[in-house]
């Protein structure tokens, strides 16, 4: 299967800004209006996977894209499901504008999580992925956790769409084309301006 993410001729349009070895455009299946994904260009299947001086170059884009989701929308959660899940076997780091935490959502729905861990950084994923091998990392207010899984599912999303109160919204596939491409351009258009 080819990579989505991969070929970037299809997705120039989308791109909201970059640096050498990242890119940043929105979701397709925007449960919320600014959700973006900040994706390598190398292809690589998680974050834990990336070399520390990426994951530098990572931390220095995250800062700013967290500054423009929150100037244009709110301060965001983030979220990967680190090879657990995949539609695209790509690594992406999810950036989703909202005030809910999902974290009690997990535990209360018990998605297979074995063991969590509190991290200090997302550099902390490449010890975490030796430990654990599939891995969901999520991080609400500063606090960063990565979780030890036993699933093949992708929670984080569901988790996200439940607690919004729109579980249709969970499946990017099944969403209103129409109205998810507008909130598309308009994610791309805000957080362009603020870049």
């Amino acid at each position: 299967m080819e990579c989505a993410f991969c070929d970037r001729k299809s997705l120039e349009s989308q791109i909201i800004t970059e640096t050498k070895n990242f890119f940043v455009m929105p979701t397709m299946g925007q449960i919320v209006e600014g959700y973006s994904l900040i994706i390598p260009k190398k292809h690589v299947l998680c974050y834990g996977l990336l070399s520390e001086k990426m994951l530098d170059e990572y931390l220095e884009l995250k800062e700013k894209i967290d500054k423009a989701a929150t100037a244009a929308y709110q301060k965001p959660m983030y979220f990967e499901h680190g090879i657990v899940g995949q539609t695209v076997p790509h690594a992406l780091i999810h950036c989703v504008p909202s005030d809910r935490d999902l974290f009690q959502r997990l535990l209360l729905r018990n998605y297979s999580i074995k063991e969590k861990r509190v991290i200090e950084s997302e550099k902390d994923l490449r010890q975490v992925v030796r430990d654990f091998g599939p891995y969901y990392f999520y991080e609400f207010n500063g606090l960063k956790m990565a979780f030890d899984v036993d699933s093949h599912e992708a929670p984080l999303r569901m988790a996200l769409a439940s607690v919004l109160g729109m579980p249709e919204l969970a499946d990017w596939r099944n969403m209103n084309r129409q109205s998810d491409e507008k909130s598309m351009r308009k994610t791309v258009e805000n957080l362009k301006k603020l870049l």
